[in-house]
């Protein structure tokens, strides 16, 4: 009696293990054929020294005044 439980117990974890290994592969498989089309995203050369600089008013300093 307690060899069949053994083997059934065996015989379920065989099969979840197998349904997560194919899972695996397929998921492996998409996201391989994702990388090999033409990107539909545009994307704009950044400038850092446009994005870092930092705006400060020509004339007069208002707070010492």
């Amino acid at each position: 009696m307690g060899g069949s439980l053994s083997f059934k117990t065996l015989f379920r974890t065989l099969i979840v293990l197998g349904f997560i290994i194919v899972g695996t592969l397929q998921q492996e498989g998409q996201v391989k054929d994702l990388g090999k089309g033409k990107s539909t995203l545009v994307h704009q050369r950044l400038d850092l020294n446009y994005i870092s600089r930092r705006r400060v008013p020509n004339g007069p300093d208002p707070i010492h005044n």
